[in-house]
């Protein structure tokens, strides 16, 4: 199984100026002068939570992935990175090797806007004996912008742009270098998902 993102979120899942004002740079309404590194900072931030890779295993905002199998298997199909909004393609190779997109009306997804699952009105098909013979392309996320994301998570967000932003070098207390502690993420319990 792979899972790749083919295509990112088109916006942040915080908007710059909630972490100008959460860090105070934002006196006046003017751009803060360093507002680039502010932003570098949320994207990190992001990643860090975000996506495969990331520590809640959610797409925060609207992105696009491919789950790849090496076949389909003999029951449901669950889908990773919930949210889900579309399933968009279920194409395999067939048994001959030719690439075939599977009728959407061989399929049912459930559990859209919550953790996906495609079930078979019937069984799947035979693949090829080939690796990632199934490509399953779907859409997942909160939604198009951080107003669709849970305030849980845009304010652990701002936690951890203010908590990197505050220290922008590791403190070295005797021979301990110390990390960033995972600031807000007790708080995000309920939304990580824990297995795949």
């Amino acid at each position: 199984m792979s899972l790749i993102r083919v295509t990112a979120p088109a916006v942040l899942p915080v908007t710059e100026r909630s972490v100008w004002d959460f860090l105070r740079l934002s006196l006046g309404g003017e751009v803060p002068p360093d507002s680039a590194d502010v932003r570098t900072l949320i994207e990190a931030a992001a990643d860090t939570l975000d996506g495969a890779e990331g520590w809640l295993g959610r797409a925060l905002v609207t992105q696009t992935w491919v789950l790849r199998l090496d076949e389909f298997p003999h029951s449901n199909i669950d889908l990773p990175l919930p949210p889900l909004r579309t399933v968009d393609s279920v194409a395999y190779l067939d048994t001959s090797g030719t690439e075939t997109t599977l009728s959407a009306d061989r399929y049912h997804a459930t559990g859209v806007g919550d953790f996906g699952r495609l079930v078979p009105v019937t069984s799947w098909p035979a693949t090829a004996r080939r690796p990632e013979a199934v490509r399953i392309t779907f859409t997942c996320g909160y939604g198009d912008g951080p107003d669709a994301v849970p305030e849980p998570i845009k304010v652990t967000l701002r936690q951890m742009v203010a908590l990197t932003y505050d220290t922008r070098t590791p403190m070295n207390i005797g021979n301990i270098v110390n990390r960033l502690p995972d600031m807000g993420l007790d708080a995000l319990a309920r939304f990580k998902v824990w297995s795949f």
